[in-house]
Formats: structure tokens, sequence, C-alpha cells
């Protein structure tokens, strides 16, 4: 079983050169994150970005090419 306190603070924010990251209330990031998958129950909801101010942000996964900048080819 998982769990994290941190609860959503900014659904749609900057960070640096990044947009629309999914900002937390808590920076709960540690070693490694980044990368990861980010999901509420058994839903998946995005990618892990790591600290934006201290606190833990993720990009959401149907928003991935805006929020990295990148094109992201889905099937």
């Amino acid at each position: 079983m998982r769990g994290c306190s941190a609860r959503v603070s900014n659904v749609s924010t900057a960070c640096g050169n990044l947009d629309r990251i999914v900002l937390m209330n808590r920076g709960v990031t540690m070693t490694g994150d980044s990368g990861g998958g980010w999901s509420y129950n058994t839903t998946a909801s995005g990618i892990h970005f790591g600290l934006c101010d201290n606190l833990s942000s993720f990009s959401v996964a149907d928003l991935l090419d805006e929020a990295l900048g990148l094109f992201v080819r889905t099937l």
C-alpha cells in the first residue's frame, strides 16, 4: 500500500521553461522519483517532474507535449 499526504495546489502552472505543470502543496520528492508515475487510486494521472519552488510537481499524461515542449506520439 502507498500513500501521499500532498494535495494539489495548482493544476496548471509554469515551472522554468515548462508549462502546464501540476504543483502539489508539499515537497515529497525523493532522489530517483523523476519520470515515475503519479496516480489517484487506480487511475494514472501523469509523470513526475521533480521540485518546482520546493514543491513536488508532475506533468498530466494528456498534456505531456505541452508540459515538456515536445511532440509525444500516441497510437
